[in-house]
């Protein structure tokens, strides 16, 4: 979600959130971008909102669920680019014939960052009041309550904080 939020920031004219958890789409929704369950028909909507230009321009991975990528390479257009953000657990097959060669898809991944730019990026964001991240921490628990924070993770929660001392 701090993607699509990023993406609207930056000027992106549609975003779309594919979330399988009910609770974290409602709160993609509270954001403005356009949600979708997993398998809803992906690739269509991105072409239909696309128009000519024949689907998404850029595509992120965020989830690290390896089933994710086929219908991100389906939803970008011909030389359109997906990042993966998350990594999957196990290698992940991918057509090369038919992604990178025949529709010239890049394919990006991320393994750290530019510490410098994007912190000085994130802090001119944050400092003037365009992003806020603070609902993005639905819930906040004492330290001893790990197995609860764990529980709400695959429920109604966004992120939750650990606070240690917390009473």
């Amino acid at each position: 979600m701090v993607v699509a939020r990023l993406a609207s920031l930056m000027g992106a004219a549609y975003v779309i959130v594919i979330e399988p958890n009910p609770f974290r789409r409602a709160e993609a929704e509270r954001l403005g971008v356009i949600t979708m369950e997993p398998g809803e028909g992906v690739a269509e909507r991105s072409r239909e909102l696309s128009g000519h230009r024949g689907g998404a321009d850029v595509a992120f991975a965020c989830s690290g669920a390896a089933a994710a990528l086929p219908s991100l390479f389906d939803a970008v257009r011909r030389e359109g680019t997906v990042v993966t953000v998350g990594h999957p657990g196990r290698p992940v097959p991918i057509d090369v014939a038919a992604q990178i060669n025949k529709r010239g898809i890049t394919l990006r991944g991320i393994f750290g960052r530019r510490l410098w730019e994007t912190w000085e990026q994130t802090l001119l964001l944050l400092n003037s009041g365009r992003l806020d991240l603070d609902w993005l921490i639905t819930h906040r628990l004492q330290l001893s309550e790990v197995d609860q924070a764990m529980d709400l993770l695959t429920g109604d929660a966004c992120k939750v904080l650990l606070v240690p001392g917390l009473a």
